[in-house]
């Protein structure tokens, strides 16, 4: 591999500096067609969080096994749009989080793969 020539070098170098260190552009507004945020705790994390094996799947609804075997109705609709959700297949394990409705069914705004051993899960939350 050959050297750069000084000039090249030399414009690389310049060019370097004259660009600004942070962005000046302010930030868009939100538009009206982006997902809404999903709650939140005041540690700014996701209101709720489990971890389970899928039982069931109908499209966007998952039947999930939690590790204490409770069944818990998990709506992934949200998750699926925004592609925020992997690993979604019969008898896999997945870490979700979102919100919980006055029905009892977790909406999730994200789903993703989880390691096989319960004893690895953090808790539910």
């Amino acid at each position: 591999m050959r050297p750069l020539p000084l000039h090249v070098f030399a414009a690389i170098v310049l060019a370097a500096a004259a660009a600004p260190t942070h962005a000046t552009a302010s930030p868009a507004a939100p538009s009206s067609s982006a997902p809404a945020a999903a709650p939140t705790n005041s540690e700014g994390s996701y209101a709720h969080q489990i971890y389970g094996i899928i039982r069931s799947r109908t499209d966007s609804q998952l039947q999930v096994e939690t590790r204490d075997k409770r069944t818990v109705v998990v709506d992934a609709s949200a998750a699926i749009s925004t592609f925020r959700a992997s690993g979604i297949k019969l008898g896999g394990f997945i870490c979700a989080w979102g919100s919980i409705d006055a029905n009892g069914i977790f909406h999730a705004q994200t789903v993703q793969r989880a390691k096989s051993s319960a004893v690895a899960w953090p808790a539910d939350r």
